[in-house]
């Protein structure tokens, strides 16, 4: 047990328990008397194990030890001794400074089957989240992150009362708390997710919401998004369809296949963005049936699948669009033609920017991740924008292009600056009376 290697005496320990011998119960007892030793926690385990008396107060004792890495250990310990009840000790850590100690402590005991212990945890949660959630909403951004923070690290348990609070309000903290909900990994959540996205009249935003909720639980939630993909409405299957297309894997693939012949335009369009991470052939033909519909919202989903295939495939699919795309789809448009080096794809964001000048800043990021020569001298073009933000935008992104075009054009446009300064007619200041 004195070993320098710690997994060879914490080993040591574990077996000391394990031998009923009067000689054996001394050397732990004696351990024991250190109030320091390193390996304190699985000491007391170990004379547990041996049935040793005394359990709840050495686990109490270790529960308000200074070092935070002995009180997690405990916490741990805690819920693997066998023939004792660690109800009352669990509480108490509810009340620890350190938030892993309390999450612990909360996930042993929502997994325990004491009624006294569901209760407990149950009080302690909502007191929690009746604490936390007001700061969510408020004004301070440390605060918010804080409050955030503390709500995740009180774990799996707190997850069907955050829903609580989701269900009935929607907020702008709503998105926050459904990828809180998500990553939290509740299964008891996912039969209230689904049933409230099979409701067919959903408004769209509380669908999104409810949807993202799904999406945090990742893999798990693709069983429940298939459920949704078989229902009888097509809004419901819309949100199968989007979430299966960003949850991935072979088991959705096969699932989005049979959906590019679903009769909804918006669940195919869905369906196809899902397998075009592999540029799927079946998918591409559904894309350019989507990119023709009069529906913005399909057009935007197959611009935003269209950005994974090739330029050959896509250029000549969107060139029309350039000429007659509203704001909203304009946008998707100079995200997709930012995935492109040749010439075509730099015209065409130069010709949106001239007919949407409202996006000069959407421009100038595409024209900054194409990084070619030509996008360069768009960039350059760009420094002489009536906007002084569009300016400066532009500026910043040469500056950030390791293209000795970049560099050249800032240079002539220091010089030109410079030149006007010299050139500019000096005002004579006014004479006094």
């Amino acid at each position: 047990t004195a070993d320098s290697d710690r997994q060879t005496a914490q080993a040591a320990v574990f077996t000391l328990g394990t031998i009923s011998s009067k000689r054996a119960r001394t050397a732990l007892k004696t351990l024991s008397e250190d109030p320091q030793h390193p390996l304190r926690v699985w000491i007391a385990v170990a004379m547990h194990r041996q049935g040793q008396p005394g359990t709840a107060s050495r686990f109490q004792k270790l529960l308000q030890d200074k070092d935070v890495t002995i009180r997690r250990q405990a916490v741990d310990a805690l819920a693997t001794l066998e023939k004792f009840d660690p109800t009352d000790l669990l509480i108490k850590a509810l009340e620890d400074q350190d938030g892993l100690v309390r999450r612990t402590a909360t996930t042993a005991l929502g997994n325990s089957s004491n009624p006294k212990a569901k209760k407990a945890v149950k009080n302690y949660l909502r007191r929690k989240v009746d604490e936390l959630l007001p700061l969510l909403t408020g004004s301070d951004r440390r605060k918010q992150y804080e409050a955030r923070k503390k709500l995740q690290m009180l774990g799996p348990p707190a997850a069907p009362l955050l829903l609580d609070q989701l269900e009935k309000t929607s907020s702008p903290t709503s998105r926050t708390l459904a990828y809180m909900i998500g990553g939290m990994r509740n299964a008891e959540v996912l039969p209230r997710v689904v049933a409230t996205l099979r409701q067919p009249n959903l408004p769209k935003d509380r669908r999104t919401t409810f949807e993202l909720v799904l999406l945090g639980m990742g893999e798990e939630a693709a069983e429940a998004a298939t459920e949704l993909l078989a229902d009888g409405s097509d809004a419901v299957r819309e949100s199968g369809a989007r979430v299966l297309a960003r949850v991935g894997g072979e088991a959705a693939a096969d699932k989005l296949k049979a959906a590019l012949k679903d009769k909804s335009p918006k669940v195919r369009a869905y369906a196809a963005m899902g397998l075009s991470a592999k540029q799927d052939p079946e998918a591409l033909k559904v894309l350019e049936e989507a990119m023709r519909s009069r529906d913005a919202e399909v057009r935007n989903v197959a611009l935003s699948a269209l950005a994974r295939y090739d330029s050959q495939t896509v250029l000549p699919l969107v060139r029309p669009l350039v000429e007659t795309a509203d704001t909203a789809t304009a946008q998707n448009l100079l995200f997709v033609l930012s995935n492109f080096r040749e010439a075509e794809a730099t015209e065409g964001i130069v010709r949106l920017t001239q007919k949407h000048p409202s996006l000069a800043n959407f421009s100038i990021y595409s024209l900054r991740r194409q990084g070619t020569p030509a996008a360069a001298q768009a960039l350059g073009r760009l420094l002489d924008h009536k906007d002084r933000r569009v300016q400066q935008a532009a500026r910043a992104a040469l500056q950030r292009m390791p293209l000795p075009e970049a560099r050249e054009i800032l240079k002539r446009a220091e010089q030109k600056k410079a030149a006007e300064k010299t050139t500019a007619p000096k005002i004579a200041p006014k004479r006094a009376k």
